[in-house]
């Protein structure tokens, strides 16, 4: 069943800028006191993160993400296909970009967090290659998949980087004895505080929606996260299908 329709209200630059700084706010306080929140903290304190870009930039391991051991994630045999196709691109220096997506989807009847996506709309051209390879999606795209599906997955990939552009990165930063501390991994099979907030923002906005956080590692890992409130899960069982129709596992950081 479609969610109820939604509809965006006009504001003004300063209302809108207004309610971003409280999404920030918001976000901050809720992922300070959620079941990572020792780890924001640290990082907050250790390397000095006073302001909401800088915090944004810490990584976060996927297994210190709790996992959802009681739902299960359904990828039909043409989201299947976009994300093989979005592993093999990103794997490759040409094409290894963050390239924005939807995972549109419905909860499965029966179930509270179970979903089944139906299809994967990337914010770029049919070969993955967009003008801009900064992570900003379609306002109008999102709103349209809002009234159509329940269930949205706010999603962008992590491509293999060559070390020339991970320098700048955070990640490059933290000492070695604290990455060993918090499982901490190389650029681009982290999630970040960024990732998360993405989510959170749409989810302030589209109040008759589940919307989750995806990320699509090149090690083709898919991370797909839930956020209730103040507190963080991620599925551990997701499947999809073979070319020949075949049910199979996609691989999460837990079922490796």
């Amino acid at each position: 069943m479609s969610p109820e329709k939604t509809t965006i209200v006009d504001k003004t630059a300063s209302s809108q800028e207004a309610s971003m700084i409280n999404a920030q706010n918001k976000y901050l306080d809720n992922i300070s006191n959620s079941n990572i929140g020792s780890l924001i903290k640290y990082f907050s304190k250790e390397y000095n993160l006073t302001n909401f870009e800088d915090i944004c930039g810490i990584p976060i391991a996927p297994e210190l993400i709790p996992d959802k051991f009681d739902s299960e994630i359904m990828l039909s045999s043409e989201v299947t296909d976009k994300y093989n196709r979005l592993v093999e691109a990103i794997n490759h220096s040409e094409s290894a970009k963050e390239y924005p997506f939807l995972l549109l989807g419905e909860i499965i009847p029966g179930t509270t967090d179970s979903v089944v996506f139906y299809d994967l709309i990337p914010c770029c051209r049919d070969d993955y290659k967009p003008e801009s390879t900064s992570v900003n999606y379609d306002s109008a795209i999102l709103l349209d998949s809002a009234n159509l599906y329940n269930v949205i997955a706010i999603g962008h990939t992590h491509p293999l980087l060559d070390e020339s552009e991970t320098c700048d990165v955070f990640t490059s930063k933290i000492k070695e004895s604290d990455k060993e501390k918090f499982n901490i991994k190389q650029a681009g099979l982290n999630v970040s505080t960024q990732d998360i907030y993405q989510s959170f923002f749409v989810q302030e906005q589209l109040k008759n929606n589940k919307i989750l956080e995806c990320v699509i590692m090149y090690n083709g890992d898919l991370i797909l996260i839930d956020m209730d409130g103040d507190e963080l899960s991620k599925y551990p069982s997701i499947y999809g299908y073979s070319d020949n129709e075949v049910k199979i596992s996609v691989p999460t950081f837990v079922n490796k």
